[in-house]
């Protein structure tokens, strides 16, 4: 639970795969840790556990080089699909 900064509107349950965060108004947002996860092809896998419960959030993300780099980058929409991870990542959630 210490992965991510939420607002007043947002709440985390659960830990590792079965980690639930829960954007609950319009207003939401939640923003990860920034973590390495390699030069890849990145997917957001969202409303996995429970489908169809609730409004689609909304997805954005940075990636850098380096850590610096990805905390100067600027928010991408993601796009539903995938995104190219530089090595380090930042996710945010905001309900939609």
């Amino acid at each position: 639970m210490t992965n991510w900064t939420i607002d007043d509107n947002a709440t985390i349950a659960g830990s590792g795969d079965s980690e639930t965060l829960t954007l609950n108004c319009i207003t939401a947002t939640s923003v990860s840790e920034t973590w390495y996860l390699g030069a890849m092809e990145a997917v957001i896998e969202y409303d996995t556990y429970a489908s169809g419960s609730g409004p689609v959030s909304t997805f954005q993300y940075k990636t850098g080089v380096t850590r610096v780099a990805c905390e100067a980058d600027t928010w991408h929409v993601y796009d539903g699909e995938s995104f190219t991870s530089l090595g380090w990542i930042k996710i945010k959630g905001v309900k939609s």
